[in-house]
């Protein structure tokens, strides 16, 4: 009982031995089983995007959102996650920096502020809190191509 609480495993042949940390893997923001079918059967996420940026600076690409699971974990940027906030996820741009996104499908707009990194997903150009795919239009789907541009930095 000893050797479970350390860590260890236990054969008689070979004495105690550590047991190896798992793989340390980036977890996907929305995993599939929190995603909802699309209308064809398939699931929203599998479709593969590639992102560009214009020479606006907006970039376009797919979007989806954080699952309930990631509710209170800390973000890359230091805080907690909450889905109820108006944040993103982005691999590039600053912690902070406050963004406007557009679902050109609907042509609903939000402003959002990074607060973590991601996604892990290829494909995607970031993850957005459930607060923010309700409010465009994605809550449901669970994915959608985005336009993502940044509106200031903040200081």
């Amino acid at each position: 009982m000893l050797l479970w609480l350390i860590g260890a495993t236990f054969d008689p042949a070979r004495g105690a031995q550590p047991v190896p940390d798992p793989p340390s893997e980036p977890t996907p923001a929305v995993s599939v089983d929190e995603q909802t079918a699309d209308a064809s059967g398939g699931l929203a996420t599998d479709q593969a995007q590639a992102s560009s940026v214009a020479g606006d600076g907006v970039e376009r690409g797919l979007v989806s959102w954080y699952g309930a699971r990631f509710k209170g974990r800390r973000t890359a940027c230091g805080g907690r996650f909450d889905p109820k906030a108006m944040t993103l996820a982005h691999p590039s741009l600053a912690c902070g920096t406050k963004v406007k996104i557009t679902n050109p499908a609907n042509g609903r707009t939000v402003q959002a502020v990074v607060t973590d990194r991601g996604p892990f997903v290829e494909g995607r150009i970031a993850d957005v809190s459930r607060a923010v795919a309700h409010k465009l239009g994605i809550g449901r789907r669970g994915s959608a191509v985005m336009e993502i541009a940044p509106v200031a930095a903040q200081p």
